[in-house]
């Protein structure tokens, strides 16, 4: 008789549980990445339409409508965004890119992408940076998405803390040349009335699911301090009486070791009028990022499947495509990689246009041949600049 049970042990009850576990929570993480983009595609929709409606001519009673609306979706937005990605870190699953990137480019989207929402509120931003002959280098190493989160995070709970017309930004950087690295330092401070000292000391600490109050809710900036300790960084609160509590960031960066092909790649001749090639299958988003930017002076040409876009890369050149990712019947990684094929295709800049911002989604669009990432919703001022950075528009 031949004894197979040590070859094929019976799995145990822990092994199972565990093996229960897991399954659980991959399908839990792709319950919540069909959420988030089922919930951001839409949101791209009514921010953008409430964009374009505040360029109009309205009443101050009709601004404060829409802007109290905006203010909803945005709320919304942040609420959904903090909750997928606190998700992910509690079950280990966060990880993090390197690339290089503008650091200050990255700093002003992130304080101009803020800007709006505070105005609203009758706030102003004020961001004090190095000057530029003194902010060397200006290209670094490391995960701009996430840098733009925790800035966003910060300023999103300056807003809510601050009583006065101003939050204040100060940035600046020291190199450490024998290393290669540069220490980033952000502080936002919000001209508050300050917190306690057993508040001040619970501000990072993870949300108590058993109690309901406002405070206890609040997964920005328990997550942001997660995000700063995933970068090896460091986050820190501080109340200074009559002037409010500063959050402070201290990140080291990668400079890298060449940067002189930094944007070699999307050296494209300016022309008077660029062509952008908008893929986009939902109908309110391209009305809105098509009246962006052609307001903008640029020449926009919609197709809205991956078909669409290779038949119209074929057909004429472009200076730059921005790329829906997810798509019926050819997604936009597989059109990346078509595109990528044709002679019209092979070196113009492609932009993702994605609600998920996951390291495994990003890398699967650099993978395809994609060169940079826009998140859904799509903001006005984001697009306006992303798109600036590709293209040099008369």
């Amino acid at each position: 008789m031949l004894d197979v049970s040590a070859a094929n042990p019976t799995p145990t009850a822990p092994s199972i549980a565990f093996d229960s576990m897991q399954d659980l929570q991959r399908r839990h993480s792709r319950m919540l990445s069909g959420l988030n983009h089922e919930i951001r595609a839409p949101l791209t929709g009514i921010l953008g339409m409430q964009d374009l409606l505040l360029e109009s001519t309205l009443s101050s009673e009709q601004r404060e409508y829409v802007q109290s609306t905006r203010l909803c979706a945005e709320n919304l937005l942040e609420s959904l965004s903090n909750a997928l990605e606190y998700s992910s870190i509690m079950a280990g699953q966060l990880q993090l890119s390197e690339a290089p990137f503008h650091l200050h480019e990255v700093i002003r989207a992130s304080v101009a992408a803020m800007q709006a929402r505070a105005e609203a509120r009758g706030l102003l931003i004020h961001l004090l940076a190095e000057p530029a002959e003194i902010a060397s280098p200006e290209v670094v190493t490391g995960d701009a998405v996430r840098l733009r989160q925790v800035v966003g995070i910060l300023l999103s709970h300056a807003m809510n803390a601050c009583v006065q017309d101003e939050i204040t930004v100060a940035v600046s950087t020291f190199c450490l040349e024998p290393q290669r690295r540069l220490i980033l330092t952000v502080s936002v401070g919000d001209n508050g009335p300050g917190l306690s000292p057993a508040r001040l000391g619970q501000l990072f600490n993870p949300p108590e699911m058993g109690g309901y109050t406002q405070a206890r809710l609040e997964l920005g900036l328990p997550l942001a301090f997660q995000l700063v300790q995933a970068m090896g960084g460091q986050l820190e609160a501080e109340t200074v009486s009559g002037a409010g509590t500063f959050l402070t960031v201290t990140l080291p960066l990668r400079i890298p070791e060449s940067i002189a092909e930094a944007g070699s790649r999307h050296a494209t001749a300016p022309s008077v009028r660029a062509q952008i090639l908008l893929v986009e299958d939902n109908d309110v988003a391209q009305r809105f990022m098509r009246t962006v930017l052609e307001r903008k002076g640029y020449d926009v040409r919609v197709a809205p499947s991956g078909q669409a876009a290779v038949e119209a890369v074929n057909a004429a050149p472009f200076d730059l495509i921005l790329m829906d990712v997810q798509m019926p019947e050819m997604d936009g990684l597989e059109c990346t990689r078509r595109l990528r094929l044709l002679p019209g295709g092979r070196s113009v800049p492609i932009v993702a246009c994605t609600a998920n911002t996951a390291y495994e989604v990003r890398a699967s669009c650099m993978e395809a041949g994609m060169d940079d990432f826009l998140s859904k919703p799509v903001h006005t001022l984001e697009l306006v600049a992303i798109v600036g950075k590709y293209i040099a528009a008369k």
